[in-house]
């Protein structure tokens, strides 16, 4: 069930955009090169399986030894293909991981140096232990969640759909996953038929939950300094799927499955849990 995840090469995408300038005090600034690139961030695994980690992550969230648990809390906790038992009818429930590792680490660092910024929290989540992930109408850290039931706000949610089958998904449409599926209600439930799909909106749930929480870094907004993100942009990520199924490809959140996800629930792989590599955008001033 478990595998080390050995990383290959990363395809940064580096790109000069042209000559920026940070001033930090009315004596200092210092000159360099624009440059965007797509930085290795974070593994989000979406398993069906409670604290199972298919890339066998170190984290001490998952390793400690005094995580034990009965059958009743690992029935409680499992995911499950189809859940009926609720008026939203939601058909995929996983628990979620949000992960660091000692290489994205390491490539986060070099990356801080080159652009003279800090851009990460250094946070970990497991929703093992989230009553809110588990409860179908937890909505405490989006107040505004209920306001997006909505026929008319759902619909707009088309346009999200179709833009984000060019990799271009609507960020002020925040509230939408393309062909994903919604954001809301923010927890481990999601209303979707095809299971990869749902792992893999669940997995960008999970970036968007972060950046309520205060986990989530924005690197490519502003120029010369790294922000807090309380609310995703999606264009900003990207997924690359690691478990069962190795791809190479980056997704951008919302895209069909039909253009990525066959044959990735590969059973015989320690199929029904997943693990992404979790890309960002990241834009600054090089020196």
């Amino acid at each position: 069930m478990e595998r080390e995840w050995n990383p290959g090469g990363f395809d940064f995408e580096f790109q000069v955009l042209g000559v920026c300038q940070c001033c930090y005090s009315e004596y200092y600034c210092r000159t360099g090169a624009l440059v965007a690139f797509w930085e290795p961030h974070r593994i989000i695994e979406t398993v069906k399986d409670p604290y199972c980690s298919p890339t066998d992550s170190s984290s001490f969230l998952l390793s400690d030894s005094s995580v034990v648990i009965d059958a009743l809390e690992q029935l409680q906790l499992s995911g499950t293909h189809s859940d009926h038992s609720n008026t939203e009818d939601a058909t995929v429930f996983a628990q979620v991981h949000y992960l660091t590792h000692p290489i994205l680490d390491a490539i986060i660092d070099e990356f801080d140096d080159l652009c003279w910024e800090y851009s990460d929290t250094g946070m970990e989540y497991i929703s093992e232990s989230d009553d809110e992930w588990q409860d179908i109408h937890s909505s405490m850290w989006w107040p505004e969640a209920d306001m997006f039931a909505n026929l008319s706000l759902v619909e707009t949610c088309m346009v999200d759909a179709a833009t984000a089958q060019f990799g271009a998904p609507v960020d002020a449409l925040y509230w939408c996953m393309g062909a994903w599926g919604m954001l809301f209600n923010m927890n481990g439930h999601m209303n979707q038929d095809e299971y990869t799909t749902g792992n893999a909106g669940l997995a960008a749930r999970t970036i968007a939950h972060m950046g309520r929480r205060g986990y989530l870094m924005d690197a490519a907004s502003t120029t010369c300094y790294a922000i807090p993100m309380p609310i995703w942009i999606k264009s900003y990520f990207r997924l690359q799927p690691l478990r069962p199924t190795e791809r190479s490809a980056k997704i951008p959140i919302g895209l069909a499955p039909l253009l990525w996800s066959g044959n990735l629930n590969n059973i015989g792989q320690g199929g029904d849990n997943f693990a992404w590599l979790l890309w960002r955008l990241r834009i600054c001033c090089a020196s």
